[in-house]
């Protein structure tokens, strides 16, 4: 699906970066060419010779190592980019690049990129809730970074809240929303129903099927991550109303079974939802 695309993961100090391996393992499985990109203190908590045994690609980590081909490095690598994924994104990343900083080999690959950033920010609920931090990632969005929210739980820390690395899944579909097809609906709307329809036969009962939706989620995803999808609600169908380009609707969450993929906003990858005018 990704074959010869290029993807950047830029992982930084925190405890999440173990999940990036994951992360790494599914994208070249998928024949993409991952580059990883680390901060000194992230590897503190996994070593760069695991991503590079995963990708086949050397990890890079100092501005300055001399141990590679003669080019400059975040230059050559920002040229082969399809898209950028920081994650885990700490609060100190997150702030050099709201403000421009490049001192390291991430900050000064990232500026350097043209294509996609993603940015997924993971630390303590406080720090994330903060509102120097909340001010930082609204000028990433202002720049053009897609920043996903963070997942509620419980942190390393055993605060619960806010600020938890959503599952290499979630960052996958991030990644494939973007790259994974050319966007050749964009500005088209797509309708489509699935699951089961009932019509009623009096109060009490009522005829209907054991159609499962998949297929319409699988149709509805295709569409999706070709860039734009509308599908819209009838009776006891599955319903659902997305568009790409607008992440400030309110939803909330239907009864369908979970389907990885389907939907996307700024929150992340939730279970198909409906929504509220």
């Amino acid at each position: 699906m990704l074959k010869g695309k290029t993807v950047i993961l830029g992982v930084t100090g925190s405890i999440a970066a173990y999940k990036i391996a994951n992360l790494a393992s599914m994208l070249v499985k998928l024949h993409c060419n991952v580059h990883v990109i680390m901060t000194k203190n992230a590897t503190n908590f996994i070593h760069p010779i695991t991503f590079e045994t995963l990708t086949n690609n050397r990890c890079l980590v100092d501005t300055f190592d001399r141990n590679f081909q003669y080019n400059v490095e975040h230059v050559a690598l920002s040229k082969q980019a399809d898209v950028v994924l920081i994650a885990p994104a700490t609060a100190n990343v997150i702030a050099k690049l709201a403000n421009g900083l490049a001192d390291d080999m991430l900050t000064t690959t990232t500026l350097a990129c043209t294509c996609k950033k993603i940015i997924s920010p993971a630390m303590n609920t406080q720090m994330y809730q903060n509102q120097i931090t909340q001010d930082n990632l609204q000028k990433l969005r202002d720049y053009g970074f897609e920043v996903i929210d963070p997942a509620t739980g419980m942190l390393a820390c055993r605060d619960v809240g806010e600020g938890k690395l959503p599952d290499p899944e979630i960052l996958l579909d991030y990644i494939l929303k973007e790259i994974a097809y050319e966007k050749d609906m964009k500005g088209l709307n797509v309708l489509v129903t699935a699951g089961p329809t009932t019509e009623a036969i009096d109060p009490v009962r009522y005829i209907t099927n054991h159609s499962t939706g998949k297929m319409g989620y699988a149709i509805a995803n295709c569409a999706m991550l070709r860039y734009f999808l509308l599908l819209v609600p009838h009776k006891r169908a599955v319903l659902f109303c997305a568009c790409l380009k607008q992440t400030k609707l309110k939803i909330r969450k239907s009864e369908p079974p979970h389907l990885s993929g389907f939907f996307y906003t700024h929150h992340g990858r939730l279970n198909p939802p409906i929504f509220k005018k």
